[in-house]
Parts: structure tokens; sequence; C-alpha cells
């Protein structure tokens, strides 16, 4: 099947297997920033951004990209939005290790761009977990001074 979207601002054309995950096709292109970890979604070291919302790549099939924008953290790097929550993040100390950090920027930035009264909510919730920045009650603080 023929499958077209955008990655990091290059559209691309392929000719794949619908059902096969976007983890391995990012794999393929040996992206310098792109990392995997599990492949069964118990992390957050394969989140991308597909039409601006996190996802886990490793659960993301090829056909849900179709015609769809997908940004990986390398591109994301040169945003201002980034370069905002990193230095919350460094204020916060949050440990930036290098294997998760995909899935803690993105997931800091969608809470960032769609704040609602749901925020608290939200981040006190496991979800944080995900996050691995240690003490869930902290969490909350972290985020904050991402904002």
């Amino acid at each position: 099947m023929k499958i077209k979207f955008v990655l990091n601002g290059q559209t691309i054309t392929i000719n794949k297997n619908p059902s096969e995950k976007l983890s391995v096709f990012l794999r393929e292109k040996k992206l310098a920033g792109y990392k995997e970890g599990c492949l069964n979604h118990s992390c957050t070291a394969c989140t991308v951004l597909l039409d601006d919302v996190p996802v886990q790549s490793c659960l993301t099939s090829l056909a849900q990209c179709d015609n769809c924008k997908i940004t990986t953290l390398d591109e994301f790097k040169k945003t201002e939005e980034f370069a905002d929550i990193k230095k919350g993040f460094e204020q916060a100390k949050v440990r930036m290790c290098g294997f998760c950090n995909a899935g803690k920027v993105f997931i800091a930035n969608e809470i960032i761009m769609y704040r609602t009264k749901a925020f608290s909510i939200y981040l006190s919730t496991p979800f944080i977990l995900l996050w691995q920045m240690g003490n869930p009650r902290s969490a909350k603080a972290k985020v904050h001074l991402s904002m």
C-alpha cells in the first residue's frame, strides 16, 4: 500500500505493509536521535508527534500515518517550545538521561499546549510515572516550571 506522510518536514511516499509499525520504519531510516525501547509500549523512548500529538511509534501502524505529519525529537529540538521545556526541566532538575527524553518532552509539550481544568487531574494520574521523573508529587511543579 502506498502511504504518504511528512517526516520532519520532508514529504515521504512509501510502499509498505500498512500494518507495519512506525517504529520499524523509523529504525530503518536510521535517524540519529530516534530511539526504540521496549517495543511493547512500556516506556516512552519511541515517542514521536503524529499531527502534533505524542504517540508511541511501537504502537502506531504505518496506515495511521497516511497523510499525517510526523515529528521526531531531533526535529522538535529546533523549536522554541523545546527550548522552553528544556529550560524548565533544567530548573526543576528533571533528569534527561537520553533514553526516554522524547516521551518526557512530548508529554510535557502536550500538557502545556492543551492546559484545561483537567490539567491537575492529568498530572495526578499514574501516567506521570512514564516520565520517570522521580517523585510523582513533584512532577506537577516540574511541568509548571516549563510553562
